[in-house]
């Protein structure tokens, strides 16, 4: 392993087990969920939906007990941090039930392989709930690892052994505080951020250097695992689907047998087929949805995206997400004219934003990482611009990255366009961007090599000064807003 990768992977691991122990149970978002469907995975040998309770007693009580009452939505109320408290939890947690969940709640539509993968250090740690939920959380961090590991991979396909600019990639995807805050819950966003990230380097991969039945089935198996980990990952089966037909065509024209091509695209298929397959045979003999199936409190359906009338206010949707609504068209989120969601949602709520996304640093803080945001992705185009005037762009692994972001925008949107039709709220948040932190990493990596070569290293050292400055920051109010 590089010493440079070495190193960060080092901090990074550092900053996970920082966050697991800070975070209070419960005070990331949809933890308890997260953990009743682990523990019903764990315990019952099954999936939720058909339990007495949504969660168990052992869950329910120790939740309430530690936080001595709701924190979401009261600032001032701090979790309970005291020898009684604890006393109390410890006389009677033995003779808790862990085995009276299973119920149905609004994450048990989610595929089971990430609670799978948590149930392991649950039976293998036992001991009270405290105890396995942080071997969970724990266990969890190690994705946080592999996310920063891919992005480095992704970088070096793009600049070659290049050590610096693979660091300042792989920095940003290890040490950005909200990857790190949620990876390190029990969450299943943290296992998400991994696949996708070596599904992106695998896809670049095999268009900079060819097809291989090793590329291919590698490629394969992890798109097959993200699409059985989280629904939002049939986001990047069409931009697979680019990758493999993309070269097919390039095999065939440097004058592959059409034998070796076939054998390669169906291996890579079947591997896709395997575990994609198996989950969506499970969930239709289980009648459960493949992706989650909105609809509202009284069973209405949300809008089908076949009628033309529903395509034109979708468009309307996107338009006033990301641009200022038109006088012409119907406001959503209940914005005025002027009103962007952009700013809130993807690079506010997308940086920094704790606990149940209310733990927030000063507005200042998020004008200059806004700037940040806007300097990185303008630098990655600009290094872009420069590289294809020297002819140095591989125009297919380009469009297979775009393909991957544009599609899981598209779901996104989608998502949050039916249930504002529904439920008349907004659904989007920061962290459902966060798959393409690899992508971000190459665009301020981009941007630092469009500088003379001896400023590249101290450019790369000012941003990781950065990012781990701002992971103390975001710990420190973390723990002001809990703990002080």
């Amino acid at each position: 392993m590089p010493r440079p990768l070495a190193l960060l992977l080092t901090a990074v691991a550092l900053f996970g087990v920082a966050w697991a122990l800070v975070i209070p149970v419960q005070q990331a978002p949809d933890e308890g969920a997260h953990i009743a469907y682990a523990q019903t995975v764990a315990v019952r040998h099954d999936l939720p939906g058909s339990g007495p309770n949504s969660a168990s007693t052992e869950e329910r009580f120790s939740i309430a007990t530690a936080l001595g009452g709701e924190l979401q939505g009261n600032p001032t109320r701090k979790p309970v941090w005291s020898s009684s408290a604890f006393k109390r939890w410890h006389s009677v947690s033995g003779r808790l039930s862990e085995s009276d969940g299973g119920g149905p709640f609004r994450q048990a539509e989610n595929p089971p392989l990430y609670y799978a993968f948590e149930s392991l250090p649950y039976w293998a740690v036992g001991g009270h709930f405290f105890d396995r939920v942080y071997a969970m959380r724990l266990w969890s961090s190690l994705m946080l690892l592999v996310t920063t590991a891919g992005a480095w991979l992704l970088a070096g396909e793009v600049f070659g052994r290049n050590r610096v600019l693979q660091l300042g990639a792989a920095a940003v995807a290890g040490l950005q505080p909200m990857v790190t805050f949620i990876s390190s819950g029990v969450n299943p966003d943290s296992m998400l951020f991994a696949l996708w990230s070596i599904s992106l380097w695998l896809g670049v991969r095999i268009l900079r250097r060819g097809l291989t039945l090793r590329d291919g089935v590698a490629l394969g198996l992890v798109v097959g695992f993200a699409v059985t980990e989280k629904a939002t990952s049939w986001a990047l089966v069409p931009a697979a689907l680019f990758v493999v037909a993309l070269a097919a065509r390039r095999l065939r024209a440097r004058g592959v047998p059409g034998v070796g091509v076939a054998v390669a695209v169906a291996a890579t298929m079947l591997a896709f087929a395997l575990p994609a397959g198996a989950w969506v045979a499970t969930a239709a003999a289980l009648h459960r949805p493949v992706a989650n199936q909105e609809v509202d409190r009284n069973g209405r359906k949300a809008p089908s995206p076949t009628s033309l009338q529903t395509l034109r206010e979708f468009g309307s949707y996107v338009w006033q997400f990301y641009l200022p609504r038109l006088s012409s068209q119907t406001p959503f989120f209940g914005q005025g004219p002027g009103g962007i969601q952009l700013r809130d949602t993807w690079v506010n709520s997308g940086w920094a934003a704790f606990g149940w996304l209310e733990v927030r640093f000063p507005p200042w803080v998020y004008r200059v990482l806004e700037a940040f945001s806007v300097l990185s992705i303008a630098g990655g185009i600009a290094a872009l611009g420069r590289a294809a005037r020297y002819r140095r762009v591989d125009w297919a692994a380009v469009g297979f990255c775009v393909v991957a972001a544009l599609g899981l925008l598209l779901l996104l949107h989608w998502a949050e366009y039916t249930i504002v039709k529904l439920d008349n709220q907004a659904f989007l948040q920061g962290r459902y961007i966060l798959p393409l932190i690899p992508l971000g990493g190459l665009a301020v990596s981009g941007g630092i090599s469009l500088l003379r070569r001896r400023w590249q290293s101290l450019a790369v050292a000012t941003l990781m000064a950065g990012l781990v400055i701002l992971q103390l920051g975001s710990l420190a109010i973390t723990v002001d807003r809990y703990f002080v």
